[in-house]
């Protein structure tokens, strides 16, 4: 990205959208991934390509594997990356926050879901343990991670 603007949020698994409504309103441009091209991408991107909410410095959802999509829009800045992991088989959390320890750059910020425990490889660091209603547990389990 170019010097100056906000890193591009990344979003990987379903509220995609919602979730890149909340970036881009505090203006950080959102790239969102998951797996369902109909349900969740085709869906939003309507709702996107409608209100000319793409662009560079809008949002972009995309059909992509969480093991394989940029987890970054720059991996040489510091960056936000949202899982929205709490379905997620543990094999999978698993590679993709190693994939995140190892690609993204010190400073970034990685969002994740469920399992209060867990403990990210290094140099990923737990800063930050909450605990959230939500619509499926009045006590979800949140875990921020920051790259040193």
């Amino acid at each position: 990205g170019e010097q100056g603007a906000p890193p591009t949020a990344v979003i990987l698994g379903s509220a995609l959208g919602y979730q890149c409504l909340f970036f881009l309103a505090a203006g950080m441009p959102c790239v969102g991934y998951d797996v369902l091209p109909d349900s969740l991408v085709g869906a939003g991107m309507d709702i996107v390509n409608r209100y000319s909410l793409h662009g560079e410095h809008g949002i972009s959802l995309e059909v992509g594997d969480a093991r394989s999509v940029p987890l970054a829009s720059d991996l040489s800045r510091p960056s936000l990356l949202w899982f929205n992991n709490e379905a997620w088989p543990d094999d999978l959390r698993q590679q993709v926050l190693a994939r995140a320890a190892q690609e993204l750059a010190p400073g970034s910020i990685v969002v994740s879901y469920g399992k209060p425990d867990e403990q990210p490889p290094a140099p990923l660091a737990v800063v930050e343990r909450l605990q959230v209603f939500t619509s499926w547990d009045p006590a979800e389990d949140i875990l921020l991670f920051k790259k040193t």
